[in-house]
């Protein structure tokens, strides 16, 4: 959301074809697994949803800020 602040759309569709992108690899591998636990596989979304929404704020803070702050927010990710 960092980029072109004054209107966000180039932030806003950036944002939205990663988690697109993300939330389709993750409908894809779950079904993969089938129905082998349902609620620990929703347990598990519903993280991993709560991570990358703390990584994307993390990623649009170090957008707006130094470069070392964007450096350690994609370092938390390794």
């Amino acid at each position: 959301m960092a980029e072109a602040p004054e209107t966000g759309e180039n932030g806003r569709f950036l944002r939205n074809s990663i988690v697109e992108a993300m939330w389709g690899d993750v409908n894809t591998r779950a079904k993969k697994l089938g129905a082998i636990n349902p609620s620990r596989t929703r347990k598990q979304i519903e993280e991993l949803s709560e991570q990358f929404q703390a990584a994307l704020i993390a990623y649009d803070e170090g957008l707006m800020s130094e470069d070392t702050v964007l450096a350690a927010a994609i370092c938390e990710d390794f």
